[in-house]
């Protein structure tokens, strides 16, 4: 893949990752519906519309690319030009208490 491409979708990224983002940060300090994905790992509401809104957003922007979203691959082909591994909230049982120490 020609480096200028690479270069549009890492700007085009960033601006998706900032929009995603904001929605976190709208929802900080907030209460959550908050489900278990194992015996002690815990999926948000805002978890899961930052990742819809990415992947969304990763579909739109190029549509033939791999997605591997945290809460699911989104039935997406595992093959393609390049793979999008998508985690928008790391410390999501920080997030959820209030803990302002998450990314």
């Amino acid at each position: 893949m020609a480096e200028d491409a690479l270069a549009r979708y890492a700007s085009q990224a960033e601006d998706i990752a900032r929009e995603a983002g904001a929605i976190l940060r709208g929802r900080f300090g907030q209460p959550h519906d908050v489900r278990f994905k194992g015996t002690v790992d815990i999926v948000t509401e805002a978890d899961q519309a930052a990742e819809d809104l990415i992947a969304n957003r990763l579909r739109e922007l190029c549509p033939d690319h791999v997605l591997l979203c945290e809460e699911g691959s989104r039935g997406r082909s595992q093959t393609g030009p390049l793979r999008w591994v998508v985690d928008p909230l790391d410390g999501t049982t920080n997030f959820a208490h209030g803990l302002p120490t998450f990314a």
